[in-house]
């Protein structure tokens, strides 16, 4: 992230459920943000992180709490958690955000849903999900595709998703 002259690292910490916003030259943390969901112990794992190109906000996917958060990296506050095909029941396994990507221009958010073979995808104002796209194959039967990577075609017509089990991309047609 480049803001305000300066380079910065945003960074999951993934057993200490939170995340760091760090000045690259100095080393020094700018923000650190609480993503916790349980005060007793880290549950949440942060995963991975994602920021607007101007560098004012960030969103993150916590893998154990089948949501994401949006930052805002300015004033260095969680604005929202963004739940996610949660389980109903919490000992349930759920949906475990993992890869995000921002479409070119920002207003899409696109999240890989590992355990529920799908990819969300948010609206960056609302912060609502617009939809899901399926990543399993049409002949599968029980689920097992675990997409866990994300790439957007130069022209952002194109949606690829890295399948890990099936060992294959899915292509999804954005426009």
């Amino acid at each position: 992230i480049s803001h305000e002259g300066s380079d910065q690292l945003l960074i999951a910490n993934n057993l200490s459920d939170n995340v760091v916003l760090l000045d690259v030259k100095t080393g020094r943390i700018l923000k650190s943000f609480d993503v916790s969901t349980s005060k007793l112990v880290p549950t949440s794992f942060p995963y991975t992180v994602v920021a607007t190109r101007d560098g004012r906000r960030g969103w993150c996917s916590l893998w154990n709490a089948s949501q994401v958060v949006e930052l805002d990296l300015v004033a260095g506050k969680v604005v929202r958690g963004i739940p996610l095909l949660k389980p109903k029941e919490a000992i349930a396994p759920g949906s475990h955000p993992t890869a995000l990507l921002l479409s070119h221009n920002e207003k899409l958010l696109y999240v890989a849903l590992s355990n529920a073979d799908s990819v969300a995808v948010l609206d960056t104002t609302t912060g609502r999900p617009t939809h899901f796209l399926d990543a399993s194959i049409s002949s599968q039967k029980a689920s097992g595709a675990f997409p866990i990577g994300l790439a957007l075609s130069g022209d952002g017509a194109r949606l690829f998703v890295a399948a890990a089990s099936l060992n294959s991309v899915a292509i999804f047609d954005t426009t």
